[in-house]
């Protein structure tokens, strides 16, 4: 086995400081949001997700049968500062959401869950941080 001196430890353990930090290590908070969308209706559907804010905007369209689920794998950004954002959901080309977040009120543990509930009609399950 290798003997460390004093300032190789204390070199490796700054280099482990520094990237704990820096959310290098496995189970540190990912830097994305997934959104999971759910058909509870008896029709299918075409739902599209749109994201504005402090990046580029993002766009997503999904067709999704009755029953069926999608996920949108990394979709809402986690910024290094707390940042504004507004979530559009179309459903069929009708705009049936428009809500304005800022990231710190949304916990990363989840996904943001959308729900078609019936035409024209959906659910938004967003998990909340507890402040």
């Amino acid at each position: 086995m290798r003997d460390f001196t004093r300032r190789q430890a204390v070199g490796l353990g700054s280099v482990a400081l520094t990237s704990s930090l820096a959310g290098c290590f496995i189970g540190a908070r990912t830097n994305h949001i997934d959104v999971k969308i759910r058909n509870d209706h008896s029709d299918q559907h075409i739902v599209t997700v749109i994201l504005s804010g402090d990046f580029q905007p993002k766009a997503r369209a999904e067709t999704l049968i009755p029953g069926g689920t999608r996920t949108i794998e990394d979709f809402i950004p986690l910024l290094d500062y707390n940042h504004t954002f507004s979530m559009d959901v179309v459903l069929d080309n009708e705009v049936v959401s428009t809500t304005r977040y800022e990231i710190n009120e949304i916990s990363s543990d989840g996904p943001v869950i959308i729900t078609i509930n019936g035409s024209g009609e959906i659910s938004l399950d967003i998990p909340m941080t507890e402040q």
